[in-house]
């Protein structure tokens, strides 16, 4: 496999150990064409190992469009033309707040008049929980579209195999970050170091901030060729959205691998933070940071 340039694309060429080139993906605009239509699976699986997945290549993945997998396969007139077989399923493309939100509307689905009640009267019910976690996530993924260009924001990346998912995941000049969001109407936040308290209760949001960014960092360090559990650094963010006014921070946590900011001081923050990565070191993690495969 190789990666080149073409037509100013990121593309990556998948060939035989012969140099017989079977096919390629355009890591931009997420086409991918198969050249050697009888070496799709060693096509399929050479994406694998890059960290790729095609549309629908796995089970339940919803298609893009709607299109089942067969119609992602539309072959030329005559023998042996390009075999344009969809699109990879490109992180990138994930909208803020997208797995909460199915989540929410499965269960609105499961119990439709009972989730609506419930909304009415303003009683506090998981799908609330995870309706008003979507939105909050929304408004922290507005603010990141503010970002200068030489960002990126990734949103709802999926990490693992138990339907986890890290909110947001930014990569610019100043550094790797997890974002975690949380939307806390009106309440009153106090931090000292790791401890978080909302509404006189603490919350566990700075450990599980750095875990994610730990996790994180072991994932993208493999993905980016790091050696056992060499990793890359990532910082934990915990982004606070509807506290505003009552957010009373004594220190924030001495290790520097996480802070606490709110939503609309997130991108002034990231801004100031010093520079770690060159250009070139910021695409690279983007495009590993994009691939389904990097997080499994």
């Amino acid at each position: 496999m190789a990666r080149r340039r073409h037509s100013g694309h990121d593309c990556l060429d998948v060939c035989t150990h012969t140099g017989v080139r079977v096919g390629w993906v355009d890591l931009d605009d997420g086409r991918a064409v198969l050249r050697r239509a009888d070496l799709r699976q060693e096509f399929e699986q050479a994406l694998g190992r890059y960290g790729c997945e095609l549309a629908g290549q796995r089970r339940g993945q919803a298609q893009r469009g709607g299109a089942s997998p067969q119609a992602l396969v539309r072959p030329r007139s005559h023998p042996g033309a390009d075999v344009v077989v969809g699109p990879w399923v490109d992180l990138a493309a994930n909208e803020p707040g997208r797995s909460v939100a199915a989540t929410a509307a499965a269960l609105r689905h499961e119990a439709p008049v009972r989730s609506l009640l419930a909304r009415l009267l303003g009683v506090h019910t998981r799908e609330r929980a995870f309706r008003v976690g979507a939105d909050g996530e929304r408004v922290v993924g507005g603010q990141l579209a503010r970002l200068p260009a030489g960002w990126h924001a990734l949103h709802s990346v999926p990490v693992g195999t138990r339907g986890a998912d890290i909110d947001h995941v930014v990569i610019g000049p100043g550094g790797i970050y997890t974002v975690n969001t949380k939307h806390l109407s009106d309440a009153r936040v106090w931090l000292r170091g790791d401890l978080l308290v909302v509404n006189g209760h603490e919350r566990h949001y700075v450990p599980a901030a750095r875990a994610e960014a730990e996790r994180a960092s072991r994932l993208l360090g493999r993905a980016l060729g790091g050696v056992g559990n060499g990793g890359v650094d990532v910082v934990g963010v915990v982004a606070l959205v509807g506290a505003e006014n009552g957010f009373n921070v004594r220190c924030q946590p001495t290790d520097g691998a996480v802070a606490v900011v709110g939503h609309r001081q997130l991108v002034p923050w990231l801004l100031r933070r010093p520079t770690v990565l060159r250009p070139d070191d910021i695409e690279a993690v983007f495009a590993a940071a994009r691939r389904p495969g990097t997080w499994a």
